[in-house]
């Protein structure tokens, strides 16, 4: 890309929405004429890479029907129950349901509340949280904008281990159809360590998401070489496509698809060396194909 072209208003206004959120974070402005980071490349896709079919594929419902005809369903964790909203959820709905399940909103990044219906929650504190999430237009101050046109839902998902905890997340980041460096956030529960892998499944030092401790003491991936064979068969054909898998019970479970993690302001050390695995080709480009909400929408109350 030979100079920063913002081609229409809807592209400008992304633009500078991007920039202020920088600000807002503390952050420098991304360098979005030759992005080197993790960062400057997630926000560089965000803004020129835009395809329709993203929606669909952040949409973790028909994200799941899309992912099962690629990758066949056996990889594909079924659902429990699906709900439009939250008063779908009855009492007969709730008593059907297992004691623990999980439980995800389909419209936005990273939300699961692992429900304990035993112990740590009643049908009224969860129905109070999906009213919490249903209200919320996820990914307005990053411009992260496929979620803007899901529709609020939820899934209702069975606890895939035997000890009833959270499983490990495996965030294979992948560049042009191929894995590049892998993220490995496990002990959820006890407010998560996160650990990173290159290409190869050979740990690397760095740190990318400083909302988790470092892990000192995971040297490789289980599962590892058939986790990165699906994953760069979901990346293929994106520039840059974060995929999010389990590995439990000598099985790869997909998790969902992430194009913009972290609104693409992370803040760890690594983001900047990490960067450099990632070779995003920016020689071509894409119209903005969504419309905002408006501009700056999060300051007129959203």
């Amino acid at each position: 890309m030979s100079a920063l072209i913002l081609s229409d208003k809807t592209q400008r206004s992304q633009y500078l929405a991007i920039n202020l959120r920088a600000l807002e974070l503390g952050l420098p402005l991304p360098d979005l004429h030759r992005p080197q980071s993790v960062n400057e490349k997630i926000q560089w896709c965000k803004l020129y890479d835009q395809k329709k079919e993203a929606v669909s594929l952040s949409d973790k419902r028909e994200a799941k029907k899309i992912v099962a005809e690629s990758i066949g369903p056996g990889h594909v964790i079924p659902n429990l129950a699906e709900f439009e909203a939250p008063g779908d959820v009855t009492a007969s709905e709730w008593d059907a349901l297992p004691r623990k399940f999980i439980l995800k909103p389909t419209h936005d990044s990273g939300s699961t509340l692992l429900v304990d219906k035993g112990h740590l929650h009643d049908r009224k504190s969860v129905l109070a949280w999906m009213e919490e999430k249903s209200r919320r237009i996820y990914g307005v101050p990053g411009v992260e904008w496929p979620y803007w046109h899901i529709s609020p839902a939820f899934i209702a998902e069975p606890v895939l281990n035997d000890i009833g905890k959270l499983e490990t997340d495996y965030k294979f980041h992948c560049a042009m159809d191929k894995v590049r460096f892998v993220q490995v956030i496990s002990d959820r529960q006890s407010g998560g360590r996160e650990a990173i892998f290159d290409e190869n499944g050979s740990r690397l030092p760095h740190q990318l998401d400083l909302n988790f401790a470092f892990d000192n003491n995971l040297t490789e991936v289980p599962g590892f070489l058939d986790m990165k064979t699906i994953a760069e068969r979901l990346a293929k054909g994106w520039k840059y496509l974060r995929v999010d898998l389990y590995h439990s019970n000598e099985t790869v479970w997909f998790g969902e698809l992430t194009f913009f993690p972290y609104e693409g302001f992370y803040k760890g050390p690594g983001q900047r060396a990490l960067g450099q695995l990632l070779p995003i080709d920016t020689s071509t480009t894409r119209e903005t194909c969504s419309e905002p909400l408006g501009i700056l929408p999060w300051v007129l109350g959203h």
